[in-house]
C-alpha cells in the first residue's frame, strides 16, 4: 500500500488531521494513525487488520501500490465530459421561506411566507416547459425550512417526476434542512420524492450550536434533534452532507465535535466546513 497523493497533513492545536482532497475525507489521526501512516511510508508491502487501517482504505487515504489515482482521475473527468453531451437542467425551488428557527445570522426575510398551490402549479408548468430538451432534471429544495412546506414538495414531485417517467428523463432532487423536523414519516417523503440527498448544518458542539441554532418559539436549543435526525437520514443509506460552520468561536471546539460525529456513528457522511 501507499500513501494517496491527495492527501494533505494539517496541524492544529496539537492536534493531527488528514485531508484527501479527491475523495474529502477528513480524519483526525490519533498516536495509532500517525505511526500506521508512517509504516505504510517506509514499507509498501505492509498490511494490517486493524479498524484504522480499513479506514484509511475505504477513506482513500491509502491506495494499492499499483493504482493510479491521476488515471482515475483522468478517466473520471473523460466520462464527466461524455455525459455532459446529453442535456442537464437543475432548479433551486423554495417552497416556503418560513423557518422554525431564529438564528440571529440569518439574514433570509423571516416573514412566514409560503407558496401558494397556484404558484407550485406555475412552477410545474415552468420546469416542464423548460426540460424539453434535457435528458436529466435536478431539483434542489431550499427555504426557509423546506420541511414546512411539504405538501407543496409532494405536489410539485408528483407533477414533474410523472412527465420525466413519461418522457424518459433522469430525475433527481436533493434538500438542504436543519434537519429538525425529521422523523420516520420523513423518510417515506423523500423516498416517494426522489429525495436521494441532504444538507444539514452544525454550528459547533452542542453548547456552542444550541447558542446560535434555536427554536424561534421558545429559544430551545435544537442540537440533540438535529443530530436524531442526522440518523435517521443516515439509517435509509441517503446520501448525506453535514455543513459545519466555523468561525472565531468555535474554532477550538471542532475537534470535539468531530469526535462526537465519530462515536454517534455519523462518520460516514460527507463534512464540510463553511
Amino acid at each position: 500500500m501507499k500513501l494517496s497523493q491527495f492527501n494533505r497533513f494539517i496541524i492544529f492545536n496539537r492536534h493531527h488531521f488528514i485531508f484527501n482532497s479527491k475523495t474529502r475525507c477528513l480524519a483526525l489521526l490519533d498516536e495509532e494513525g500517525i505511526e500506521l501512516l508512517e509504516k505504510i511510508k517506509n514499507n509498501p508491502n505492509f498490511i494490517s487488520d486493524t479498524q484504522t487501517y480499513k479506514s484509511m482504505l475505504d477513506g482513500g487515504i491509502i491506495v494499492g501500490n499499483d493504482f493510479s489515482e491521476i488515471a482515475e482521475v483522468s478517466e473520471s473527468y473523460m466520462q464527466f465530459k461524455k455525459g455532459s453531451n446529453k442535456s442537464a437542467f437543475g432548479f433551486v425551488v423554495l417552497p416556503t421561506l418560513n423557518c422554525i428557527y431564529d438564528c440571529p445570522y440569518c439574514y433570509e426575510d423571516k416573514k412566514p411566507h409560503q407558496m401558494s398551490t397556484d404558484t407550485a402549479t406555475c412552477v410545474e408548468k415552468f420546469i416542464i416547459n423548460s426540460i424539453e430538451n434535457e435528458a436529466t432534471v435536478a431539483i434542489t429544495w431550499y427555504g426557509g425550512e423546506p420541511l414546512m412546506a411539504t405538501h407543496i414538495i409532494d405536489k410539485i414531485s408528483e407533477t414533474v417526476i410523472n412527465h420525466c417517467d413519461a418522457t424518459n428523463k433522469k430525475y433527481d432532487s436533493f434538500i438542504v434542512t436543519n434537519g429538525y423536523l425529521i422523523e420516520d414519516a420523513t423518510l417515506e417523503f423523500f423516498k416517494r420524492n426522489r429525495i436521494s440527498g441532504c444538507q444539514i448544518t452544525l454550528d459547533g458542539a452542542e453548547e456552542t450550536h444550541n447558542t446560535k441554532r434555536f427554536l424561534k418559539t421558545n429559544k430551545t436549543g435544537t442540537f440533540k434533534k438535529t443530530i436524531s435526525g442526522i440518523l435517521k437520514v443516515l439509517s435509509i443509506n441517503m446520501s448525506l452532507s453535514i455543513r459545519i460552520n466555523v468561525d472565531k468561536n468555535n474554532l477550538n471546539e471542532l475537534n470535539e465535535l468531530l469526535y462526537f460525529l465519530k462515536k454517534e456513528g455519523i462518520g460516514t457522511a460527507k463534512i464540510s466546513l463553511g
